[in-house]
């Protein structure tokens, strides 16, 4: 039996979803209070939990702020011969309506009542539309019968909240589940009445050590006491005549004082050892808790090969993240989900993001926005400058992933969808439009200059998701030229040029260079930046007249140009940059950073 959909309606955070899971591994991810626990907490309000101590019950708290009514229904299907169960509960849907399925819907409303504040039915029957929507109230309604507390014992998960005490799990205590776990590999064999022979054997050696001394002189007390009546005692262990009982009192823990997290992957290994026949669901809360990255690793290769049972996990982990299969993850954001199996992704672009979706790319996820960029230059380039301009990428939420050239449309699919929802996280794809401008001919006095025009390109623009060409060539090359009237970074790149070669007046000399070029072409700003591509292009470039301009690598020069950029400050730093990074910045930057005060 597969927990097939889950929708949820007017909880916490949450409006109204539908969420269609797959049948093995589901992994909700995003940012904090997006919904995740949300969704935990319901699934988990509705079938209840295996663990005795995890009683879970509705609270005022849980209905959305503003509404009285709310809804948790879950669907199942594949019930097999779990279906004997809930014969009587049953919908049958399909071709011919002869595909059973089981709908468990948990309704709640406010009553207004002191002593019963909460009213709270649990109905079999698929949800039908009782009204438009209200605010305040639900949608959809169960329309089955009361669904009986003893046949939703069948239906119980197994669930490890966020804040666990890993520790406290593994020690000796009633109804503990190492308890559960050993007596079901116990019970029934010899080796069960060789361990209450074992313990009633101990009892008799304690009893006869204790009536010798202590006992005799305790009896004597109590006769006292009692008087006409002759006292008995005998000491033993409490309730030791049932395996359960004695497996109670057993703890189970490292020999060699291992940490949280080994103790949190024990308790794991614990519950998945638990699973039997029948429903099996572990929904775990952040199970990359105390874990250090290669561990992470091996926890969700395990899971993800695991097929005996049903899990849905949450997780803050790019690490974790980028090990999952793409179909497995929904990404969850403002009280809703949008599954990756609703993308545009196509099943190549999931083997290959699969192949080199690494920790670093995997922050998509989890971002507020994204920058897509083709290489190193942007990647550490853009933080300095959006920090300059008052748009701080980090207090925006936002990554930078760098997927090189010709893979930024496999990753903007991540965020484009086949369904009608909308995801709304900002996607920026910034790309060089690789067209060599002719003042690069004409200053290197090259006619088969080492790079192609590839001619025009097909931008993506489908919602939030926009793709910014560079305005003239290169990342570089753009930096340089600027607006074509001044307003550039060129003199900023040379003085980054001579810091890198360990001049300490790195700032006039590049002023000073960049004077020079402007009075040698004559103050055309094109072939000005055409001649600094030398720094930057190792084929087919002339220095010219210019014998300080030596080759320096793309990454450090971006590097050093941000030093530069911090230290100077420059005026009017919008109007020198090209428009189509400003534009890009402006596009996925949404939140102006508060300024800095040590008031309380």
């Amino acid at each position: 039996m597969k927990l097939a959909e889950v929708q949820i309606e007017n909880f916490r955070c949450i409006r109204s979803l539908t969420w269609k899971l797959n049948k093995n591994l589901n992994v909700l991810v995003g940012e904090n209070d997006a919904g995740k626990t949300a969704i935990i907490d319901s699934i988990h309000l509705v079938l209840g939990s295996v663990a005795q101590e995890q009683f879970s019950h509705l609270v005022e708290e849980d209905f959305r702020w503003g509404t009285n009514e709310l809804r948790v229904t879950c669907k199942f299907d594949e019930l097999g011969n779990d279906a004997k169960y809930f014969v009587e509960y049953l919908t049958y849907e399909g071709d011919n309506e002869k595909t059973p399925y089981l709908y468990v819907s948990m309704q709640s409303e406010l009553t207004g009542n002191e002593r019963w504040p909460i009213s709270t039915k649990f109905l079999c029957g698929r949800p039908v539309k009782v009204k438009e929507i209200k605010e305040g109230k639900i949608c959809f309604s169960a329309n089955g019968g009361q669904f009986d507390f003893e046949v939703r014992q069948h239906l119980k998960a197994t669930y490890l909240k966020p804040l666990r005490d890993a520790e406290r799990e593994l020690r000796a205590r009633r109804g503990s589940r190492l308890s559960i776990l050993i007596n079901r590999l116990l019970k029934g064999t010899s080796k069960e009445e060789e361990i209450i022979k074992a313990i009633k054997d101990f009892e008799e050696v304690l009893d006869e050590g204790f009536s010798d001394a202590h006992g005799r002189v305790l009896r004597e007390l109590i006769n006292m006491l009692f008087q006409d009546d002759e006292a008995k005692i005998k000491l033993g262990l409490s309730s030791p005549q049932e395996l359960k009982n004695i497996l109670e009192r057993l703890d189970l823990s490292f020999t060699d004082n291992r940490g949280l997290g080994y103790s949190n992957l024990l308790v794991i290994a614990t519950e998945l050892s638990l699973f039997d026949s029948g429903f099996k669901l572990l929904m775990v809360e952040e199970p990359e808790a105390h874990l250090h990255p290669q561990l992470q690793l091996k926890l969700a290769r395990h899971l993800s090969a695991l097929d005996s049972a049903q899990i849905i996990l949450t997780t803050h982990s790019p690490n974790l993240a980028s090990k999952f299969k793409i179909s497995a993850i929904t990404i969850v954001k403002n009280g809703d989900v949008f599954p990756m199996n609703s993308t545009k992704l196509t099943n190549d672009d999931k083997e290959f993001l699969e192949r080199f979706l690494d920790v670093t790319k995997a922050n998509l996820f989890f971002a507020r926005g994204v920058f897509l960029v083709e290489g190193e230059s942007e990647e550490l380039l853009l933080p300095t400058i959006a920090r300059l301009l008052n748009k701080d990428i980090t207090d925006n939420g936002s990554s930078i992933v760098k997927v090189g050239s010709k893979a930024a449309l496999r990753y903007a699919n991540v965020f484009l969808r086949t369904d009608e929802k909308v995801l709304g996280i900002p996607v920026a794809i910034l790309t060089d439009k690789d067209i060599v401008p002719i003042e690069m001919k004409e200053v290197h006095k090259k006619t088969n200059y080492n790079k192609e025009d590839v001619g025009e390109i097909k931008p993506i623009n489908d919602g939030s998701v926009k793709t910014f060409i560079s305005n003239y060539w290169t990342l570089e090359y753009d930096l340089a030229l600027g607006d074509n009237k001044g307003n550039n970074l060129a003199r900023e790149l040379l003085q980054a040029l001579y810091r890198l070669q360990g001049e300490e007046e790195y700032i006039k000399k590049g002023e000073n260079l960049y004077n020079q070029m402007l009075t040698y072409f004559n103050n055309d700003y094109a072939k000005v930046a055409s001649q600094l591509m030398y720094i930057f292009e190792s084929t087919n470039t002339t220095k010219g007249d210019f014998s300080d301009l030596v080759r320096k690598g793309k990454p450090e020069m971006a590097q050093t140009l941000a030093l530069i950029l911090e230290e100077t400050k420059p005026d009017n730093l919008a109007e020198k940059l090209p428009s189509y990074l400003t534009e890009a910045i402006a596009h996925v930057t949404f939140i102006t950073p508060k300024p800095f005060t040590e008031e309380l």
